[in-house]
């Protein structure tokens, strides 16, 4: 009986040895693949046949995530501009409006528009037409290069600037430097009036904190300031005021 008893008890301590390593890894690997961090892989250090498995898989995780995050890149940036698209746009205006409205400080779209862009493709060609849009890409990321400014490419040679400011007049100073500053690249455009250089029309609508108004309202709003701008003569920035008595 007392060999029996021996029998159970080591039976029972070498199963709990085997198992236990198994139900941690199986844990490990069972999370969501972006959130696991291989360091944290309980059977790393495992001389066993385990700790193989364990090696094996941290080499299968870490290629898999390097490819999740090039995918992530991807799928919201612009090939072309490497500028955020308009299907990031879509998932985050409204958590960056709330923002905003909780840190009490005005909510800013600019609508931007090179100004007469099928006439410079029609006449330089797609080739240059793609080179100037990725100039001045790197010109909005260079004049708006706070981590709370985001960019877009709406498509073609629309751009979009999400950025907060603390007035509507300091909205507006940054929308003449974003204007000045692809003004000052000197791209020759000799169909473009004359100025003869790659300009951009600018719509800015500033939304004041404590304002309600919804992301698809203020982008309305700035495309309509965009329409004005090129109304009256292009090169310019109209902007109206949502929050004030403008």
């Amino acid at each position: 009986m007392l060999a029996i008893f021996l029998s159970l008890i080591f039976l029972i301590i070498a199963t709990r040895w085997i198992t236990r390593p198994i139900e941690q890894l199986s844990t490990f690997i069972t999370s969501d693949i972006k959130d696991i961090i291989p360091d944290n892989n309980p059977a790393l250090n495992n001389k066993d046949e385990i700790g193989l498995l364990a090696r094996k898989f941290n080499d299968l995780l870490v290629d898999a995530q390097k490819y999740i995050s090039r995918i992530e890149k991807t799928s919201i940036k612009d090939p072309l501009t490497n500028l955020y698209n308009r299907r990031h746009y879509s998932n985050i205006i409204d958590n960056e409006i709330k923002r905003c409205a909780r840190d009490k400080q005005v909510i800013n779209f600019y609508y931007i528009d090179i100004d007469h862009f099928k006439k410079y493709n029609d006449n330089y060609g797609h080739d240059d037409g793609d080179n100037a849009l990725k100039q001045v890409a790197l010109q909005l990321i260079a004049t708006t290069k706070r981590a709370s400014d985001l960019s877009f490419r709406f498509g073609g040679e629309e751009f979009l600037i999400v950025a907060p400011t603390s007035t509507a007049d300091g909205a507006y100073q940054l929308a003449e430097r974003i204007r000045l500053d692809i003004e000052r690249l000197n791209i020759v455009h000799a169909y473009n009036g004359e100025t003869a250089q790659i300009t951009v029309s600018i719509g800015l609508c500033s939304v004041l904190p404590g304002h309600q108004i919804s992301s698809v309202e203020i982008l309305k709003e700035a495309d309509k300031q965009l329409y004005n701008t090129k109304r009256l003569g292009r090169n310019h920035v109209s902007q109206r005021v949502y929050g004030s008595n403008n």
